[in-house]
């Protein structure tokens, strides 16, 4: 029974399902049509319906409606939409029919530790510059080197190609200087929901977020660092290694910029 199951479960075979994650804040899903636009984007791509539009996605997988009540019922919980396919589980198989598609919703409650401190251990990347940034229901190279790092006494990795800095496991990085805010700049980055939301905030402020190429050389110059993903929002690194950063204007910032995150659908 067990391996008639797993026949046709091709998650379980190869890892191969896409995702989005987030959570709710008082009743509300934050950035929801840049998560739904994503997802279509991950299954397109993935399944190789590239022809498959948003209204068609909804209709068969996931309306934003439906999230939207969902959120309503699920104040401050976590959220993740996972779309996999079923049957066939050659490895010759190129192509799907969206019926072909299942979503799975998991939603919990769980408790968003915001305050601790990140620290942040340099780690190479496990993925080229030709890798595709999807997000892929498979994180095993991302948890896989986060609990190394964990285990040496770090919160996170903090990955790095070419001798310059990259993203954390699951968390894009802000660096700031002079009250200007930069990102790096990489092909194998996966630009998140938040940062695409931070970015908006920042061009309000009249301070545009720079994405620039970001070297290890140059890690000392900046004065703050922070990391940016739809569950914690947006938390503080006090130390990527043995470099130092300032903290204590973590509340102010993530206040206001989640003033601004809540006026988003």
């Amino acid at each position: 029974m067990y391996i008639e199951h797993m026949i046709n479960m091709r998650h379980e075979l190869y890892g191969e399902s896409v995702f989005t994650s987030f959570r709710s804040y008082a009743g509300k899903i934050i950035g929801l049509e840049l998560h739904l636009q994503r997802l279509l984007g991950a299954v397109q791509k993935t399944y190789g319906l590239e022809d498959l539009t948003l209204e068609q996605f909804e209709s068969h997988l996931i309306a934003g409606e439906e999230l939207i009540g969902l959120a309503s019922q699920y104040p401050n919980h976590y959220f993740r939409l996972t779309i996999m396919a079923q049957g066939d589980s050659s490895l010759q198989k190129t192509s799907f029919d969206l019926e072909d598609l299942k979503l799975v919703k998991n939603i919990e409650k769980r408790s968003f530790d915001t305050e601790t401190e990140k620290t942040l251990k340099l780690t190479p990347s496990p993925f080229s510059q030709y890798y595709e940034p999807i997000k892929a229901g498979s994180y095993f190279q991302q948890l896989f080197f986060r609990r190394k790092a964990m285990r040496l006494g770090f919160s996170d990795v903090l990955f790095t190609q070419d001798d310059n800095i990259l993203e954390a496991s699951t968390s894009n990085i802000l660096f700031v200087k002079n009250h200007q805010f930069y990102t790096p700049k990489a092909n194998s980055i996966l630009y998140g929901t938040t940062l695409k939301l931070f970015e908006k905030y920042c061009y309000q402020l009249d301070c545009p977020l720079s994405y620039e190429t970001i070297s290890l050389s140059t890690l000392d110059t900046y004065e703050a660092v922070y990391l940016l993903n739809a569950v914690e929002g947006l938390t503080a690194v006090s130390a990527i290694e043995k470099i130092k950063y300032q903290t204590k204007h973590l509340s102010p910032l993530r206040d206001n910029f989640l003033k601004f995150y809540l006026g988003e659908r």
